[in-house]
């Protein structure tokens, strides 16, 4: 994520990014990797705005349980949850991706499962 940082401002922002729940993390890495470097600096402020919720309630808005008051913030929540899915974010052991269908309020992982021991 860091390297569309362009400014130290952008840097704090991406950093804040990195949630204590792995569903916001590729939600928002997702977001960032499609559409942070042409973001406007309204979105940018309304993305630091978001980032400041705790995890529960930004979990509901970029779920679709909830939606934001404030029509900036619910313009971006739909955003970040619509962006295009990408794989392999990160190395992982079991979940190769997290897919979070528009409208479907639930979400389906993509996993591998481990080599038998008895293959």
């Amino acid at each position: 994520m860091a390297q569309c940082a362009s400014s130290a401002a952008d840097g704090r922002l991406l950093w804040r990014c990195r949630r204590g729940m792995k569903e916001l993390d590729v939600l928002l890495e997702r977001y960032v990797q499609s559409h942070f470097a042409a973001a406007s600096p309204q979105q940018r402020l309304a993305l630091g705005q978001l980032l400041e919720l705790p995890d529960p309630l930004l979990a509901d808005y970029l779920f679709g349980h909830a939606t934001p008051p404030e029509p900036a913030l619910a313009q971006l929540a739909g955003l970040i949850a619509t962006a295009p899915q990408v794989c392999n974010l990160r190395p992982h052991n079991v979940i190769d991706c997290l897919n979070f269908p528009k409208g479907s309020g639930s979400i389906q992982v993509a996993a591998r499962r481990p080599p038998s021991s008895q293959e």
